[in-house]
């Protein structure tokens, strides 16, 4: 099963959507006859429901490719009256960690700890991706989703708010 134009139109179920630059890796890694093993899990819900439950796991803003995020944004219109969409923030318990760390990275007492994003990620925003502010952003952007989750059906002002993060806030 392939995506024959991008669009994402040709795929059938079961598929998924992959990073293009994941699909890279695993296409060089398959040239040069390496071992490849993925694993997926998915969870089946019955239900009553005729919209499918869509969930976007993520730690920050700078954790979602610019792409991804256009992409969702885009995909979205078309979805609403098929799926519905919830972002899932991604946290660590840390309520063992020293006081200065919590009070930097966490919210809770070190219930709710901010997952770091990968330094090669930090580097690509310098002072503006400090782990207390995507922690708040974070925060922030799932606060706009609930806000807005029964008015705005295909998550618009919440992708906006991604957009808006990731292009002007911390480009």
């Amino acid at each position: 099963m392939e995506d024959l134009d991008g669009s994402g139109f040709s795929l059938t179920i079961p598929a998924m959507l992959i990073q293009q630059e994941v699909a890279l890796l695993l296409e060089t890694a398959l040239q040069n006859e390496m071992t490849v093993k993925l694993k997926a899990n998915f969870e089946i819900a019955h239900s009553g429901s005729s919209k499918a439950d869509v969930s976007l796991w993520y730690g920050n803003v700078i954790d979602l490719p610019p792409t991804l995020i256009e992409d969702l944004y885009n995909y979205q219109h078309i979805w609403k009256n098929f799926a519905v969409f919830t972002p899932r923030i991604l946290t660590i318990a840390c309520p063992n960690c020293p006081k200065e760390v919590k009070e930097q990275n966490c919210f809770s007492d070190g219930l709710y700890c901010l997952i770091p994003p990968k330094q090669s990620l930090v580097e690509l925003y310098k002072d503006n991706a400090t782990d207390n502010n995507l922690l708040l952003e974070t925060l922030w952007g799932r606060c706009i989703y609930e806000t807005y989750k029964e008015s705005d059906t295909d998550a618009l002002h919440y992708f906006n708010y991604l957009y808006d993060v990731m292009f002007s806030c911390l480009g």
